[in-house]
Order: structure tokens, then sequence, then C-alpha cells
């Protein structure tokens, strides 16, 4: 027998150990990703940002369908396949989200504008999250997502039937599509790294980020304590809101029994009235602030005056305030003493705040309070209903003169509490010992007290 061959006469194949394989799956590997890498280098930075921003606007459309679709499907007037309206549910669907986008819905005599912040806040969340993910943080990728999400927006609009019965409805989609797709990307690519303050917050060792540094510390600080003032009255006017519900509840309970609706009803009306939980929450801060707000013309919750109206049969609606005069007037001062304390906490994350920084801050809260109260204005219906809401001008006089007030009673505060002895304390001596040009702190030992001098 010749060597080399078997019984059969048949050469054997030769066999590759196991490590050379290995060693070819990595080579591969390797070459893929690096393949991937410089075809990602060669596109722009820009195309990620576009692409997300269509993703953005596309799922969030693409979720209120679905939940319109399924809303229909489970009612129990549905009979199979045939009794259901899927092309009506998803126009539905469309202006539901359309009307987050402060389109508004219904016929051109009685139409509802009132935006449901909470749906329009989630699809910003959404927005802030896909830019995160996917889009590079750069200003030309900020730009190409506000732009595609803007250009999305306008398209659904013209698409749907909201141009023939709201006016001007695809160049509002366009308007506020462009600031929730670019508020919720800019949120977004900001916790990436982009446009990064000098004031903010950075780790000690880390390294140092594109953009940071474009904003003087002061001015970022005050940024940071006005949108902390912000929401922490927006939290007031939340809990606000909460009190006059439980105030409320029999007449609540009153209306949702006068609907009479099924389970699904039930349901999508409980969506709803949660979809406008934010809206009714800057209603709660507008009563706070002292002018309050209204819910069709000529009536007034305020906490000096109260003129109400027959309201429409939604079971939300039967929180409103029922009083006014007495002890209700001092509600202004809740604005005061959230403002103080915010003030007061703001002093342990940082340096105490200067004037220009307070005057920073306030002036971001009365920005975003008319931004807030612009959004939560609206109308319900025709008629009486064509105006609901705050006066955007006058809630964010009334909330800036009262956060300065705050701001005021926290410095004095500040200054009050401050050691009214000469005799510094340790850290600072240690600090001025630092500061000190030419001379550096002795080294501490383990388990002995520093030794100071004299003050």
């Amino acid at each position: 027998m010749r060597p080399g061959r078997t019984a059969g006469g048949s050469v054997p194949s030769e066999r590759r150990p196991a490590s050379d394989d290995r060693a070819v799956a990595r080579t591969l590997r390797s070459d893929f990703r690096a393949f991937g890498a410089r075809a990602g280098d060669a596109v722009p930075g820009w195309v990620g940002g576009a692409m997300a921003g269509l993703q953005s606007a596309l799922l969030s459309t693409g979720a209120v369908v679905a939940v319109a679709l399924a809303v229909v499907a489970a009612s129990p007037s549905a009979d199979g396949t045939a009794g259901v309206d899927w092309e009506g549910a998803a126009a539905a669907g469309v202006r539901v989200w359309l009307l987050a986008h402060g389109v508004a819905a219904g016929s051109a005599s009685a139409s509802v504008g009132l935006v449901p912040l909470g749906l329009t806040l989630l699809f910003a969340s959404l927005a802030a999250s896909l830019a995160r993910r996917f889009a590079v943080p750069t200003t030309g990728s900020w730009l190409a997502f506000t732009a595609t999400y803007a250009a999305c927006a306008g398209l659904i609009a013209s698409a749907s039937d909201a141009a023939e019965t709201a006016p001007h409805a695809v160049v509002r989609a366009v308007l506020v599509g462009a600031l929730v797709g670019g508020g919720g990307s800019g949120a977004g690519l900001r916790r990436a790294g982009w446009l990064l303050g000098a004031g903010w917050p950075r780790r000690a060792g880390s390294p140092r980020r594109p953009g940071e540094g474009r904003l003087p510390a002061w001015m970022a600080a005050g940024l940071r304590l006005g949108t902390a003032t912000a929401l922490g009255l927006w939290a007031a006017g939340a809990i606000t809101f909460c009190l006059w519900t439980v105030a409320g509840w029999s007449e609540i309970g009153h209306a949702a029994a006068t609907l009479d609706a099924d389970p699904v009803g039930t349901l999508v009306l409980a969506l709803g009235e949660a979809a406008y939980a934010p809206t009714l929450a800057v209603w709660g801060l507008a009563w706070l602030a002292g002018p309050g707000f209204s819910v069709g013309v000529g009536t007034e919750y305020a906490p000096a005056h109260l003129t109400t109206a027959p309201l429409p049969s939604i079971p939300i609606l039967g929180a409103l305030p029922h009083g006014a005069g007495g002890v209700l007037v001092l509600a202004p001062l809740v604005v005061i003493a959230v403002a103080a304390g915010l003030r007061s906490v703001a002093r342990r994350f940082g340096e105490r705040p200067s004037a220009r920084t307070q005057v920073t801050a306030v002036a971001t809260v009365a920005v975003l309070a008319v931004a807030a109260a612009m959004a939560s204005r609206g109308s319900l219906g025709g008629g009486r209903l064509a105006s609901a809401g705050p006066a955007p001008l006058a809630t964010a006089f009334w909330l800036a003169l009262l956060v300065a007030l705050g701001f005021a009673g926290g410095s004095v505060a500040a200054r009050l509490r401050r050691p009214s002895s000469p005799r510094a304390t340790a850290s600072d001596r240690r600090k001025s010992q630092i500061d000190a040009p030419g001379r550096l702190p002795r080294p501490e030992t383990p388990g002995r007290t520093p030794s100071l001098p004299p003050p």
C-alpha cells in the first residue's frame, strides 16, 4: 500500500488545526470592523442626525396610530374585521399626534386646540434618546435632526385633513415640530457632550469635551438655577392641582358617571386626561402666581377672584377650584418660598450665586413661563370655549417678580446664617494657605490633627 493512502485507495483530506480557524475568523472580523470604521468616517456627521430625526418622527407617529388601532379593535362594537374602521382609526391617531404638535383637531366651527403637553414631552424625550444614541454631538447633526423632524411634521400635516379644518396647520406643525425636535435632540446631544458650559459640573480628571467652556460660569450657573426653579414651581403647580382633585373628587365621579362609557372608552378617557396632566399643572402654577387662568370667555380662576360658567362634561374639569378670597390670597407666597428654598440649596452645589447669576435665573424663569403658558393655552370647542388657559405675559411677569423676591429673601437668610465670629474655620484657613502665593499647606499625617496657624 502506498503511503498516504487509505485502504480504499482514497487520499485523506488534510485538516487544519482549530487555532487556525479561530485566527481566520478573528482576521475576518477585524477586517469587517475596519471596513465599517472607514465607511463611518466617509459618511458626514449630519447624516446621522437626519436619520435620527426621521426615526423619531416615524416612531412617535406609529406609536400613536398603533394605540388608536388597538383601541378600535378592542371596542365592544367591533365585530370581526368587517366592522372595524381601520382608516378612520389611523386618521384619528394622526390627528392626536398633530394635536401634540400644536395643530387643532376637529371641525372648523368647533375645534380642540389645547395641546396635551404629556404627549409633547414624551415625543421630545424620544427625540432626546434617539439623538443621544445615533447622532454625532455636533451643531450640524443637531440642525439636521431639527430640520428633518420639522419637515416630517409638515408632511404629515399636509397629508392629513388638518389643513382643511385648522388654519395654517402646516406652518404650525413645522414650527412646533422644530421646537420639539430641536429641544429634544439638543437635550440628548447635550448629555453626549455638545454645548457644555464652563460652569457645568465635570468629574475630576475627566477629559475636556468638545464645546465645553463656551458659556461663562456665572451664566451657566444662572441657567441651572433658573431651570431648577422653573421645574420646582411646575411641581408646586402639579401638587396644587392634585389638592384640587382631592377636594373635587365627588364632582369628578359624578361627571364620569354621567358619561356611561364602556371599559374601552373609560380607558381612552383616562389616557387623555393623563396626557393633559402637565397642562393642568401649568394652570395650577398660574393660579399660584396670582393671575390665574380661564376656561372659556368670561371666566376667571384666581386666588382673589372666581368667575365660573357651565363647563363640558369632562371629569377632570370637576377639579377646578371652587373658592377664592380669604386665606387663598396668600397663595403667591408658595412661589416665594420655593424660590427662596432653591436659592438656599444652590449654595451647597457650588459657589454662592452672584447678582448676575440670579438675574439670569429670573430671566430664565420668565422665558420658560411664557413658553409654558403659551403651550397650555388653547380652545376646548366652539363658541365660549374657544379660549382657555393662562395669560402668558401676566403669568410670566408675576412669576418673575415673585421669584426675584424669593431669591432676595434667600440671600438675606444666607447672610444671616453666616457665623458672626471672626475666627475662620479650618477649611477656610487651609484654602487660604493654598491660594496664598509662595505658601503651601503642611502635609497632614494620618492619625494626627493638623496644626493650623493662628487667625
